[in-house]
């Protein structure tokens, strides 16, 4: 997904003059290039990253258009006052982009688990959130991003999809659909897209009872668009790496409580948890109940009860 942005960038500098991409020491080479070919466009800060958005905040109050970039946890949880207070309340053109969304960074602990960053800023109104799953979600999300007028928030992980959409349309708030059925709709955001195929591509069942979609801008929502999808299927489950309060799972909770939607939900979050031990991503998502294993469980269950 970080490659993805990175080229991204690099096209949109050239169109767009007032365009400014500042960093908190992180990149490690990845930034390079855009350095090379726009050296003031671009501004590191060093390891602050409170700074970091207060410096967004004054170029984009002198009509700059600035992509703040720094590791999902830091770049949330340690700036959620200025964002809140600087960025957000003067509704200012500043795109928070993170990478290590998740547990992307789970072997280097807690500290480094970015599982509460989008329910925390889906709290805040008037901004705009999206988590991309694939390759090609990364690059129609950042271009939409970058067009909507305020503050937005992009979250990115380490490795992502190269599968495509059965459409290939994007739009904030609605579905995109990668696999289609009737019974079972499994609607997830980020990363966790590929336990979804994995366990689609394991399981049991007919193929043509699941579906498949991700919703990769979580804020705003479309909620006709959710209502009319919803509404078509038995059962819904969720799939997030990230808190379902605020998350994913809380959002589609309250499309089928609000408009009385007979259908039946499940939700694969952290569960409201802090892990304590050490893994790496694939390590960690098992021990949560996020993985392919876990959902394939629960599909089996359900088509029991279909039977």
């Amino acid at each position: 997904m970080r490659d993805t942005f990175q080229r991204e960038i690099i096209k949109i500098s050239r169109k767009k003059k007032k365009l400014m991409l500042l960093t908190a020491d992180l990149g490690f080479g990845v930034f390079d290039e855009f350095e090379k070919k726009f050296p003031k466009k671009y501004l590191n800060v060093g390891v602050a990253e409170q700074n970091l958005i207060g410096v967004s905040t004054g170029l984009a109050m002198s009509g700059k258009i600035v992509i703040a970039y720094s590791i999902a946890n830091f770049l949330t949880l340690r700036c959620l006052e200025q964002i809140r207070n600087d960025a957000v309340y003067h509704n200012l053109n500043i795109n928070l982009v993170s990478s290590g969304g998740g547990y992307t960074y789970g072997v280097l602990g807690m500290s480094h688990h970015a599982t509460e960053d989008l329910s925390i800023l889906n709290s805040i109104p008037n901004i705009t959130l999206a988590a991309p799953s694939t390759k090609w979600e990364t690059k129609m999300a950042f271009n939409k991003l970058i067009s909507v007028k305020g503050t937005t928030y992009l979250r990115l992980e380490k490795n992502a999809s190269n599968l495509m959409p059965l459409k290939k349309k994007f739009q904030l708030g609605k579905l995109i659909k990668y696999k289609n059925g009737n019974f079972l709709a499994i609607i997830c955001i980020g990363g966790v897209l590929s336990e979804c195929i994995k366990a689609y591509n394991n399981s049991e069942a007919s193929n043509s009872n699941i579906s498949i979609y991700t919703l990769s801008s979580l804020k705003p929502i479309n909620e006709t668009h959710l209502k009319n999808v919803l509404k078509k299927y038995k059962f819904i489950f969720t799939v997030e790496e990230n808190n379902y309060l605020g998350g994913l799972g809380s959002t589609i909770a309250y499309i089928i409580t609000k408009y009385s939607l007979k259908t039946k939900l499940k939700i694969f979050s952290t569960n409201d948890r802090t892990l304590k031990i050490v893994g790496d991503q694939n390590y960690l998502r098992k021990k949560i109940g996020i993985d392919c294993i876990s959902i394939c469980s629960e599909i089996k269950k359900v088509f029991k009860l279909k039977i």
